[in-house]
């Protein structure tokens, strides 16, 4: 699992594989703030590009109950011009994104290997500030409101994380 703390600018990894359970029950310097603790805070915003796998598996691996999701995917669907019926995958985005001007554009702007690193690790983050830009107070709502759905939808049993269904864009858009 990557996890991008804005305020140090700093990307972690978390191996979930070797960690486990304690990936999540571990506590911090302040030894109260777990990684289970933030995660299902919602006053903490959290982006995900398309959220419903990764909470269906924090929910049934580690009783991790996702809030304050902010789904990236969701975010680039209100942004896109054209047809809104079908969700676009993450490489989609990514290469509508970074074209070679825009990346030639950045490379004399940042450093060139934090900006690959944190790309590398974290694409969400940057999609999530282009796709936010646009956003009106009530599209937010609605937005939110759909992550807060997925989020719930993928902790029931009837979950089925592989299928045509995961393609098609929410009613209201």
């Amino acid at each position: 699992m990557q996890v991008y703390q804005s305020q140090e600018d700093h990307v972690y990894l978390v191996d979930m594989h070797t960690l486990g359970a304690a990936a999540f029950s571990t506590t911090a310097t302040d030894g109260v703030t777990t990684l289970k603790s933030v995660l299902q805070d919602p006053s903490i915003p959290k982006a995900f590009f398309d959220a419903r796998n990764d909470s269906d598996a924090l929910y049934n691996l580690y009783s991790v109950y996702l809030r304050g999701v902010a789904d990236v995917q969701l975010m680039e669907l209100r942004t896109r011009t054209g047809s809104r019926r079908l969700l676009n995958g993450l490489a989609r985005c990514l290469e509508r994104y970074f074209t070679p001007a825009r990346m030639i554009m950045e490379a004399s702007e940042w450093n060139e290997a934090k900006q690959a690193g944190l790309r590398l690790f974290a694409p969400e983050r940057d999609l999530y500030d282009l796709y936010a830009q646009g956003l009106t107070p009530s599209w937010k709502r609605r937005l939110d409101a759909e992550a807060l759905r997925r989020v719930a939808v993928c902790q029931q049993q009837s979950y089925m994380p592989q299928g045509r269904h995961k393609v098609l864009a929410p009613s209201f858009m």
